[in-house]
């Protein structure tokens, strides 16, 4: 497995849903429940973005030619939505000062993933910048909202255990979140087939049979 592939592992939902899951259980702790429900609403947002574009894609065939877009990647939005927030919450446990040096390592990282999505050829360029734009604007909209509230304080024993969750999330089968969608999408549509970039870039109007990995992630 490459480097890339690895980056592209980390941003699969079996490990940055678990760490958005993580998030929200560190934050509902927290005596003001407002930072939970800002994260709560704002991925929620994010989520229904991509699924909708992608269900768009799968179910009708929308989607822009011009620059190959046929809907946002997920693991780059979930990447940028989610581990600047992980990273500048567990900055936030060491000290007050390290915020914003953990919000930006987090932010490398969900760079870095995006374009991985590219190179293992899974999202073309416009899809992965998309993604990682509007998982950005999550993850920069919370971190605007909570910049001048207190240190979290969150338990040490809190954190060693959520991180050794996390640990093992890679090692759960993966989710057949590719195969939902599809069958949402044809279920939605009414279509026999769905659409597949393969063809897409030849026909406009007949969705055709895709083979689909039952495991693969969007």
């Amino acid at each position: 497995m490459t480097v890339w592939h690895m980056l592209s592992l980390i941003g699969s939902f079996n490990i940055s849903m678990p760490s958005a899951v993580v998030i929200a259980l560190w934050l509902v702790r927290m005596p003001d429940k407002s930072p939970f429900w800002q994260w709560i609403w704002l991925l929620t947002a994010g989520f229904f973005i991509v699924v909708a574009s992608k269900l768009a894609f799968i179910g009708w065939g929308i989607g822009i030619h011009r620059i190959d877009f046929t809907g946002f990647s997920g693991h780059a939005m979930r990447a940028a939505a989610i581990f600047p927030v992980m990273f500048w919450l567990i900055a936030d446990r060491l000290h007050h000062q390290y915020r914003n040096v953990g919000a930006m390592a987090g932010a490398v990282l969900a760079l870095f993933i995006s374009i991985s999505r590219v190179v293992v050829h899974d999202h073309s360029s416009s899809e992965a910048i998309s993604g990682a734009l509007i998982g950005f604007f999550i993850s920069a909209s919370f971190l605007y909202r909570n910049q001048h509230r207190a240190q979290s304080h969150l338990p040490t024993l809190v954190a060693a255990a959520s991180v050794m969750f996390l640990l093992l999330t890679p090692t759960l089968p993966p989710t057949p979140t590719q195969s939902i969608l599809e069958r949402t999408a044809l279920l939605l549509s009414g279509h026999s087939s769905p659409y597949i970039r393969a063809t897409w870039q030849m026909t406009k109007h007949q969705p055709v049979i895709a083979q689909v990995d039952l495991n693969t992630q969007f």
